[in-house]
């Protein structure tokens, strides 16, 4: 039987976590594997043979995993996933009160407030 053609599931956009559930399909010939191909850190899959393994370890950056279903001496199939971590917003932060004079319309009022790096 040929080898089932690999589809390794939607790209992600995901906020401030350090796992992701993979949506791979399950292959109907074969084995599947997923591999990491690029990415800021180190991650570890819980069942890097499971379609819907959770891949663990992420952080703030854009990963690509690939899903690979082999079968023997059949030619394998590949596809990848793209799955991006947004870093968490900083809030921001006011400065200290001001008041206004309501008599004069001359006064100027200059407001300040928290430049984020994210």
């Amino acid at each position: 039987q040929p080898v089932t053609v690999a589809n390794a599931g939607p790209n992600q956009t995901l906020c401030n976590v350090t796992s992701a559930t993979l949506a791979a399909n399950a292959p109907a010939s074969g084995t599947g594997t997923w591999t990491k191909v690029s990415g800021p850190t180190a991650v570890t899959f819980t069942n890097p043979n499971n379609p819907n393994t959770t891949v663990n370890g992420l952080a703030a950056g854009v990963y690509q995993f690939q899903w690979t279903i082999s079968n023997g001496v059949c030619a394998s199939t590949q596809s990848t996933v793209q799955i991006q971590v947004d870093p968490q917003t900083v809030p921001g932060t006011l400065a200290s009160p001001a008041t206004v004079c309501a008599t004069s319309n001359t006064g100027t009022l200059t407001l300040s407030g928290y430049t984020s790096s994210i």
